[in-house]
């Protein structure tokens, strides 16, 4: 009996060194690694990262608004307050609820009458629909928009395209050493316990329990080791692909902006349609569409009389409105709307230039961190599909 507990004592002293010597190389194994990753992240936040941009300081418009530019704008306003002066009225006179029954079942299958509140439109016949209220509506505030955007005090003046200058800027320091930390970070800590979210942990505890799971540690910890790898190859890749284009972005930046020179130069229409998308013809055109549509409804008789006077004040203002856009483009389009308009489109093509080379620059880092976690998930779930067909010795 001595010999026999003896032998007990040294069988469980081996299995524990056995067991501590695994989990001390598993854990060994695990922090080699998390290095790759660990270096990925100190490069990129202290690495420098440079993009050419473009410079418009001094090529921006003088902040003035242009009398033209103010009519239209008051014009368009004012036509909007008559539209939704006219939407107002159809609410309340042609839009209307009811309370309708309907069947359902209750939790135990029996059939059973419930009530809902409907709502609906109901306009009088000779009056133009909600819908189309609504289009003139939309029609007026995509105007009113474009209008407002040629009032910006961010427009690059188009007779100063010499002065935009294509220059190298650095990545801020502080978004590169703050999303590396965020990004690196949350790898290193999916890496380390996917196994644990996963559920793949051994939750067993028999004889030979823990020696078993300190093999699957181990074994899992040289699939990190290889995930890691790979996720760091990947970044290198993405990278170094990242690099290379942004290596080349101030040349991409001088066309740009040379083409952009080229664009400012066109027609006076040209300009006018590139920004509204229309002919200050067409619009003229849209407004008085609408007023006669109106001036029929009021023609044929209304039963509302809230609709029926918001509609005649809407013939009034846009009579007004059409007289003073026919008046203010009895002889083409003004140069200084023509100006405006060269101007924004020219400021659109900088700023969609400029804004694609620094998102690179500046966002670059989450690519490569996308890159890094798609690499290492397809590498872990691999391996850990592949592991199932292998035999395992217990």
């Amino acid at each position: 009996m001595p010999e026999q507990t003896k032998a007990n004592n040294q069988g469980h002293d081996f299995e524990k060194d056995t067991l501590e010597r695994r989990l001390f190389v598993a854990r060994a194994v695990e922090i080699a690694a998390i290095t790759p990753l660990v270096a990925l992240g100190i490069n990129n936040a202290f690495g420098h990262r440079d993009y050419a941009t473009i410079d418009s300081g001094s090529a921006l418009r003088a902040v003035a608004l242009e009398p033209e530019l103010q009519k239209m704008i008051a014009d368009c306003q004012a036509l909007g307050q008559a539209l939704d002066s006219v939407y107002s009225a159809y609410s309340a006179d042609y839009h209307k609820s009811r309370v309708v029954p309907y069947m359902s079942t209750d939790s135990k299958g029996h059939a059973t009458i419930r009530f809902r509140t409907e709502y609906y439109w109901d306009e009088e016949r000779n009056v133009p629909k909600h819908n189309v209220i609504e289009s003139w509506q939309s029609a007026n505030q995509n105007l009113r928009t474009k209008l407002q955007e040629l009032s910006s005090p961010e427009l690059i003046d188009c007779y100063q395209v010499n002065n935009l200058i294509v220059k190298t800027n650095h990545a801020g320091s502080f978004s590169q050493i703050g999303g590396s930390i965020v990004i690196a970070g949350a790898e290193i800590a999916a890496l380390l316990g996917y196994e644990e979210v996963a559920g793949l942990r051994d939750s067993t505890r028999e004889s030979h329990g823990d020696i078993i799971e300190s093999k699957n540690q181990l074994r899992r910890g040289f699939f990190k080791t290889c995930a890691a790898l790979v996720g760091g190859a990947a970044s290198l890749t993405v990278a170094s692909k990242i690099d290379s284009r942004l290596s080349t972005g101030k040349e991409r930046l001088e066309k740009a902006v040379s083409q952009a020179g080229l664009e400012v130069e066109a027609t006076s229409d040209a300009a006018f349609n590139g920004h509204f998308t229309s002919s200050a013809g067409a619009l003229i055109s849209q407004i008085g569409s609408q007023r006669r549509l109106a001036e029929n409804a009021l023609a044929n008789g209304i039963t509302s009389t809230s609709v029926k006077s918001a509609l005649k004040s809407f013939v009034f203002t846009a009579k007004e409105v059409e007289a003073s856009f026919q008046k203010l483009f009895s002889d083409g389009v003004p140069d200084s709307i023509a100006d405006l308009c060269r101007s924004k489109i020219l400021t659109k093509a900088v700023n969609d230039a400029r804004t694609g080379e620094s998102s690179l620059g500046e966002l670059g880092i989450l690519l490569e961190g996308l890159a890094v976690g798609g690499a290492m998930v397809a590498t872990v779930v691999s391996l850990e599909a592949g592991s199932k067909y292998l035999p395992h010795s217990e």
